[in-house]
């Protein structure tokens, strides 16, 4: 053989050689990526429970003669629950200058927010929680003005424009008296 035919057996060996498939054998468990899981340990902790109240020692002089006649006997539970026998209608606060006014009045600026309340009364002329629902609100007049929530016992009146403003309301059938608000420019 010569020379040249040796050296193209031995290129083509080489060539046969490097194109052999190469097989590996892949692990079968993923290992996952990122740090390693870390374990939660629950420590229990004991709750601080208040201390019992101390009681009270007896009274070293007791009254001997208690008042056999008490003078009032207190309102059943759930509040004054006296039948209705009028109904008013008014300002419980209102809102000025962006501060709470905390009582009532008639007079008020363009820019207030007047808190209105509806409340049914007894014979004592004290609130009265046994009653039924808001019938009516009746308000009018020639200011400007805008009122939110007229189905509840305390609507808004917003404070648009000058002028009077009349409300009243009605629970139980009984309509209250007409309260004349004023706004002023």
């Amino acid at each position: 053989m010569t020379r040249a035919a040796l050296a193209g057996a031995v290129g083509l060996a080489a060539v046969v050689a490097a194109c052999q498939t190469i097989t590996e054998d892949m692990p079968q468990q993923i290992s996952p990526v990122g740090p390693a899981p870390v374990a939660v340990v629950v420590v229990p902790v004991a709750v601080p429970t208040p201390a019992p109240a101390p009681t009270a020692a007896p009274d070293p002089n007791p009254n001997p003669n208690p008042n056999p006649r008490p003078t009032a006997t207190p309102p059943p539970s759930g509040g004054n629950r006296n039948a209705v026998v009028s109904v008013t209608a008014g300002v419980h606060s209102y809102l000025h200058n962006g501060r709470l006014v905390g009582h009532s009045s008639t007079t008020f600026n363009v820019g207030d927010v007047a808190y209105l309340n509806c409340t049914p009364r007894d014979e004592e002329r004290k609130p009265v929680d046994n009653h039924g629902p808001l019938q009516a609100w009746f308000i009018s007049g020639d200011a400007k003005y805008r009122v939110t929530d007229t189905d509840t016992f305390n609507p808004d009146l917003h404070c648009q424009g000058p002028g009077k403003v009349r409300i009243a309301c009605k629970v139980d059938g009984i309509t209250s008296g007409t309260t004349t608000l004023t706004i002023n420019p």
